[in-house]
């Protein structure tokens, strides 16, 4: 007799997930709705993907914890992009090369919102580096050089349209790479352009070393504890 292999997927909506399971007899297929917290509950809110094979832009891992979930997401390096940068109505434009580039985004319920199992975006981080992820291994470094980014790794998004009352999808959550590109980067926190351009001309990454992706989502759950 010969094993049946059997599928299950989730196709995450708010406040609902569809749940499809199938199997190798193809007359065997059932689909039914269920609250996404009933769906955490499957997984004692503890649950991870593991990585993905990512080689370009894309998320790279999904974890969650205590009713929270952690996205990363991986953005390819760019060349020739064109940035904003200054503030008000002291803004330029410079063309440039932008790095290979992790964002991690905490999501999960927020006392702002509306409620009824709907997600927001309560925490993000942006570093770098120097290539497609390679798991848990992958080497970081800190963003800060870019502007945006706080020298703790969290991103700044200032009075951008970005913020935590918009409810969102995991899925949505790759946005954020972009919307992060596409705002006006202030030289508030990073004070001068000329790390921007030596990587542009150099490929040089100022940005100092953050080790490994492991370490800094361990130290991300560590912190929310």
């Amino acid at each position: 007799m010969s094993n049946r292999h059997i599928t299950l997927m989730f196709d995450e909506g708010s406040p609902t997930t569809t749940v499809e399971i199938s199997s190798s007899d193809p007359s065997f297929t059932r689909t039914f709705t269920a609250s996404n917290d009933s769906i955490r509950g499957l997984f004692n809110g503890d649950w991870s993907t593991g990585y993905f094979s990512v080689s370009h832009d894309g998320p790279i891992l999904i974890n969650s914890r205590l009713g929270e979930t952690l996205v990363v997401c991986q953005r390819a390096q760019r060349h020739d992009q064109t940035i904003l940068w200054g503030r008000g109505s002291d803004v330029q434009r410079l063309s440039v090369t932008t790095p290979w580039t992790i964002g991690l985004f905490v999501i999960g319920a927020n006392s702002e919102g509306s409620g009824g199992g709907s997600q927001y975006l309560k925490d993000s981080y942006l570093y770098t580096s120097t290539g497609p992820a390679l798991g848990a291994y992958t080497q970081l470094r800190s963003a800060y050089w870019m502007g945006n980014v706080y020298q703790d790794s969290r991103i700044c998004w200032g009075t951008t349209s970005v913020n935590n009352r918009d409810s969102l999808s995991i899925a949505s959550t790759m946005n954020f790479m972009n919307d992060f590109y596409n705002e006006a980067f202030t030289p508030d926190i990073s004070g001068t352009t000329n790390p921007w351009l030596e990587f542009t001309e150099t490929g040089n990454n100022t940005g100092s070393r953050m080790g490994t992706l492991g370490s800094v989502i361990n130290r991300i759950w560590e912190n929310r504890q």
